[in-house]
């Protein structure tokens, strides 16, 4: 069972969905000149690879990050630009061992956080940039400590 983060970000672009895994083993981030142009997941289930699709506009300026194989993502920061908060213009992830992707910058923009549990599944709208971003949980930490709006999946 998991936890299901509502999206945060703008409302443009098209839905997308990677579903629930057992674990996120890589990341990659695709930087734009003004904002975060694409985000593609890899997972993994028992031992079977799942490569999930590419959100948004492939770029040259690609960043991987990658989860060793006895850690999680946990924490998720992302920064909206100020103006119309349509578009996602940094992204931090980081493991339970305190391991972060490096091309993380701080804002100018409006801060938010995916956190609560073990990260395993990605959501979210996007055209050809990132528009949303939300997770599935699962191992929560306590329902109590979540915030946001949070649905059963299973």
């Amino acid at each position: 069972m998991a936890l299901k983060l509502e999206a945060k970000g703008g409302k443009k672009g098209n839905v997308w969905d990677d579903g629930v895994h057992e674990n996120v083993r890589k990341v990659y981030v695709g930087q734009g000149q003004s904002c975060i142009s694409f985000v593609k997941f890899e997972y993994v289930d028992d031992s079977e690879v799942v490569i999930g699709d590419e959100h948004g506009e492939h770029t040259q300026k690609v960043e991987e990050f990658e989860v060793d194989e006895n850690d999680y993502i946990v924490y998720v920061e992302a920064f909206r630009e100020t103006a119309t908060q349509e578009t996602i213009v940094a992204l931090k992830f980081e493991t339970s061992k305190g391991k972060t992707n490096k091309h993380f910058k701080e804002g100018p923009g409006v801060k938010f956080v995916l956190q609560g549990g073990k990260i395993v599944g990605f959501h979210g709208r996007s055209t050809n940039v990132l528009h949303s971003l939300g997770a599935y949980i699962s191992d929560p930490i306590s329902t109590h400590q979540l915030h946001g709006k949070w649905t059963k999946t299973m």
